[in-house]
């Protein structure tokens, strides 16, 4: 994929484990029911349209396809992880670098999991970046993906308001 099909969109990149998947479609419904235009690329594959304001892209941890998801250049990145996930240490360079490369403006969305709490502290003395974190929103079985979904979805303008009213259609 070449990046100059991006390079002005809003770029916002999901990486995680078992919920970057889940947070990417529930954004894909939430969006589409706010009739806002979003585009999704992942690896190989195009949905919506690259032609829209915001264009997502996820990097599951757990997937067997990885590319490096540094090329993607974001300006919002979300980390999802599960307490004591073991891609999370295993994966700790690529996440200091994804977390590193946040330019200025941008935006890092994370749940406060003991080692995202230490990598993105790395991140505080930069006040060119602003650090947001979510807590769990809902029933047991999706509620941090709920509350990853919303606090991501709140940075580009979508109010809670419409997020829950949302949810209630889907």
């Amino acid at each position: 994929m070449e990046f100059e099909i991006i390079r002005d969109k809003q770029r916002i990149l999901l990486v995680g484990d078992s919920g970057v998947q889940e947070i990417k479609e529930l954004s894909k419904k939430v969006l589409s029911l706010l009739g806002k235009p979003v585009g999704f690329l992942d690896e190989s594959t195009t949905e919506g349209s690259l032609q829209a304001p915001v264009v997502f892209s996820s990097y599951n941890l757990q997937s067997e396809e990885k590319s490096d998801p540094l090329w993607f250049k974001h300006h919002i990145i979300l980390l999802c992880f599960e307490a004591g996930s073991p891609n999370l240490e295993a994966n700790n360079h690529l996440l200091k670098s994804l977390v590193e490369s946040t330019p200025k403006g941008g935006t890092i969305v994370y749940n406060e999991t003991p080692g995202l709490i230490s990598l993105v502290n790395n991140q505080k003395d930069r006040e060119d970046v602003r650090l947001f974190t979510y807590e769990p929103l809902g029933d047991e079985n999706s509620s941090l993906t709920n509350g990853a979904t919303k606090e991501l979805l709140n940075r580009i303008g979508v109010q809670e308001s419409q997020f829950t009213e949302s949810l209630k259609q889907i």
